[in-house]
């Protein structure tokens, strides 16, 4: 009688160990999906943000990838002002408020390096930042026109200069740009000065990257910047954000 009291006892527990193994691995099963596993990445494709360079340096604009809370990453190949160089930089900006969060740069002092080289060697670095930031890469991007729609709203991006008539080249002394709606009313979404020393000589709007995961778009503008000993001048992009549903404010009409 006691061995069968023994062996019932060993068979329960046995029952109990498997019962709970079993939960708790469809309990690890089912909240995998709340701890993604990390993204990987590739060498995205250069975007062109102007049609014609007219005969000027331009660096080049290769977006990454957008995260789902309004972060923005991107590559920049700045233009090469005859110095037989190869410039790379990476850079995460949050588009919220428009500040840069994180970038990295490399300054080659010939051009062995390449994009190749640059992206292969620090790999891990770029895809440790790029997946703590969340950013999600996209395959393709299109360059958007400064008039649209979005959710049957109509929109207008317009770009403001002014230029400094004291100062030697005549360049740019503010910069803002608007975006206004039909339905919503307008708001600036960038509004600062610039210095005779930065040589601004003019500036363009080139189009707008909607984020896939909210009412967000990244606006391309681009700087037309005096060369280091004078032409070829550098055109250089710059990005901006705005939400296309908030901070709108319609104007009365008297």
């Amino acid at each position: 009688m006691r061995m069968n009291h023994i062996l019932q006892l060993t068979l329960l527990l046995t029952m109990i160990v498997f019962v709970s193994m079993s939960f708790n691995s469809q309990n690890l099963t089912s909240n995998a999906s709340l701890y993604p596993t990390e993204s990987t990445y590739s060498i995205p494709k250069r975007v062109d943000f102007i049609s014609d360079s007219g005969g000027r340096l331009i660096s080049y604009f290769l977006p990454i990838g957008w995260s789902k809370s309004g972060k923005f990453a991107y590559i920049t190949e700045p233009a090469d002002e005859a110095c037989g160089c190869y410039f790379f930089e990476i850079a995460i900006m949050d588009l919220v408020t428009d500040k840069l969060i994180w970038n990295w740069k490399f300054e080659g002092e010939d051009q062995v390096e390449t994009i190749q080289s640059v992206w292969t060697k620090n790999l891990k670095l770029f895809e440790n930042k790029l997946n703590e930031y969340g950013i999600i890469q996209l395959n393709e991007f299109k360059l958007q026109k400064t008039s649209f729609e979005s959710d049957d709203k109509q929109y207008n991006i317009e770009l403001f200069t002014e230029s400094n008539k004291n100062w030697d080249f005549e360049n740019l002394q503010t910069l803002r740009i608007d975006v206004k709606s039909q339905e919503l009313g307008q708001k600036t979404i960038t509004n600062y000065n610039l210095k005779e020393y930065d040589f601004v000589l003019e500036a363009g709007l080139s189009g707008h990257i909607k984020s896939p995961f909210e009412d967000r778009i990244a606006v391309i503008y681009y700087q037309v910047i005096r060369g280091w000993e004078g032409p070829p001048n550098v055109i250089k992009f710059k990005i901006t954000g705005s939400h296309l549903n908030v901070r709108f404010k319609k104007h009365n009409k008297h």
